[in-house]
């Protein structure tokens, strides 16, 4: 079973190392952070795909949050993703 999801928002905050730039699907950049508008409804089994680019400003071992929010969940589901910024 499963249910679909309604209102789903993103956000990416990107460290100190990287500042991000050309967002997909009319993600707004502010600051480090990147937010998409809120996709209405989510079918089960439908998926999405944001992609945003990077770019890299001091060396280091960099990480960049994801938190995804429903109506149904509040508390964000949160992904970590490292690079490494030479």
């Amino acid at each position: 079973g499963g249910l679909d999801l309604i209102d789903v928002a993103v956000k990416a905050v990107f460290p100190d190392e990287v500042d991000p730039s050309a967002p997909s699907n009319n993600g707004s950049v502010s600051g480090k952070s990147v937010t998409w508008p809120a996709v209405p409804k989510l079918a089960l089994k439908q998926t999405l795909t944001y992609t945003v680019k990077g770019k890299g400003l001091r060396a280091g071992d960099a990480r960049l949050k994801v938190d995804v929010t429903t109506q149904a969940r509040q508390t964000p589901i949160t992904e970590l993703e490292s690079t490494t910024v030479y």
